[in-house]
């Protein structure tokens, strides 16, 4: 994370997008494997106790559950907010794409 921060910092980059770039890269930090393959292994090995008729998982059911389905939720919103920032980046530079062919054909 420092790494970004410390390749970034001597650019010319306007603070915003230095602030936006340094987030992204903390997001990436915190979870650089997206996890979302755990959530899916976690709720399958509650599925697989569950059709086992494992005791200790049908009495727990719905926390199980619940606790898998949070993490993953809070997971997902966590993430939301550098998705958006990437977008935002992936649109300004598409826009600035078409302004240049707009300029060459016009």
């Amino acid at each position: 994370m420092e790494a970004r921060f410390v390749e970034l910092a001597r650019t010319r980059m306007s603070d915003e997008d230095f602030f936006e770039e340094v987030f992204i890269s903390y997001i990436q930090y915190l979870y650089k494997n997206p996890k979302r393959n755990t959530f899916v292994k976690d709720l399958s090995r509650i599925r697989q106790g569950f059709n086992e008729n494992d005791l200790h998982t049908q009495h727990h059911l719905r926390d199980k559950i619940e606790a898998v389905l949070y993490r993953y939720n809070n997971l997902e919103k966590e993430t939301a907010i550098a998705d958006k920032i990437e977008m935002k980046r992936r649109i300004e530079r598409l826009e600035e794409k078409l302004e240049e062919l707009v300029a060459r054909l016009g």
